[in-house]
Parts: C-alpha cells; sequence; structure tokens
C-alpha cells in the first residue's frame, strides 16, 4: 500500500479498495463491483477466522493520491459491520485472556467480561454482547448490546438485552472507563431502580 506503483499495477488502480486484513495478506478489488467487494470480504473473514494475525476491520478506497476507510450500504455494508465485528471480538478476547493472567497474578478478584457474537436472525449482521450482572465487580467490553441480570440468586430472574448506547446513558454514573485499549468500563455498582425501569423500556427479548 504505501509504495504506488504496486497499486497502479492493478487493471481497475483508481477504483481500487485494499483490505489489508491479516499480516502478509492484502487483497485488493474493484469499488466499482459490489459483488467483488463482498468476495473480497468473505475472503478476508474466512482469513481472520482460520488464521488470525490481524491488522485492521477497515478497508481503504482509493481517494485521488490518497486512501479512506471504505463506506458502503446494502449487503457489502452488513459485510463490512460483520467483519469489523469479528475482528473486534479477537481483539477483546485476547485482551480478557491477559488481563485474566494479570489479574490472577496480582490477585484483583474481578470479572473480565467476554464479548461474544450472535446474529438475532438469519438475515441480520452479526452484533457483539457481553453480561453485566448485580453484585459482581465487572470490566464491560463495548459491545452493541449488553445483557444485564437483576438479583442473579432469584431462579425466576430474566436478563434484559439493552444497547449499549442505552446503557451507558442511563447507567453512567455506576460506569467508569479504563486505561485498556481497546476500552473497557469498570461497573461499580449496578442500576438502581428508577434507572432499571428505564432499561426494562428499551429492552428486547434475548431470542430476538
Amino acid at each position: 500500500m504505501l509504495v504506488p506503483k504496486v497499486v497502479d499495477r492493478l487493471p481497475f488502480a483508481a477504483h481500487a479498495v485494499l483490505a489489508p486484513c491479516n499480516r502478509g495478506v492484502l487483497l485488493a478489488a474493484d469499488g466499482r463491483d459490489e459483488a467483488a467487494l463482498g468476495q473480497m470480504l468473505d475472503v478476508a473473514m474466512l482469513a481472520l477466522q482460520q488464521q488470525p494475525w490481524p491488522m485492521t476491520p477497515t478497508l481503504l478506497e482509493r481517494d485521488g493520491a490518497g486512501w479512506k476507510a471504505l463506506a458502503r450500504d446494502g449487503v457489502v455494508g452488513r459485510k463490512l459491520s460483520d467483519f469489523r465485528r469479528l475482528s473486534e471480538h479477537g481483539v477483546y478476547r485476547d485482551q480478557k485472556t491477559e488481563l485474566d493472567r494479570l489479574h490472577e497474578h496480582t490477585n484483583v478478584d474481578v470479572f473480565v467480561a467476554t464479548a461474544s457474537l450472535m446474529k438475532r436472525s438469519e438475515d441480520a449482521g452479526i452484533e457483539s454482547w457481553c453480561t453485566w450482572t448485580e453484585t459482581v465487580d465487572t470490566l464491560l467490553p463495548v459491545t452493541d448490546l449488553v445483557a444485564l441480570l437483576r438479583d442473579p440468586g432469584n431462579k425466576d430472574s430474566k436478563p434484559i438485552l439493552v444497547p449499549w448506547g442505552v446503557v451507558e446513558r442511563v447507567c453512567g454514573r455506576w460506569l467508569e472507563a479504563t486505561e485498556e485499549s481497546p476500552v473497557r468500563w469498570r461497573a461499580r455498582g449496578f442500576p438502581d431502580a428508577a434507572a432499571w425501569s428505564e432499561l426494562q423500556a428499551v429492552a428486547m427479548p434475548m431470542g430476538g
């Protein structure tokens, strides 16, 4: 990418989209061809899952003499979002492993929540989610959705699924950003009755 004459050899050089998805792997497609972009993203996601040594989930589009992040709608846009979610999932997974190791060594009792992935319907894109349980000192990753569980000792208690933006707005007083990269949020409490009612008003069922 840093050697213009390499990209200029492409037959679609002026409209090139590049995906530096893995170290040692650089994919290219014609930005005017939606099918080619979709196929490139399929290959990039496969490389990320089967031979993970990721660099960036950002695809770069030729913009005159420079480059800009690729933005698309439709099928390609959904695949772009899925690719980013897969990349973020891998980073948070590795971060959790190292934080758990550190906390074991330093005798810090805190739960490092997992950034999990799901599709709530066959045609939907990938979404990330994590769990936040009352009474549990937790480090939350930034995910699309948060499953909050109140009164975990009650067998009839059910989690509610809430978008991250709502959780951050309603529950900000109980959350503290950490210095990790990517950032995590230390949950030093749990939503009170008023905040819980506000969360329930926008909650969605866990199954979709």
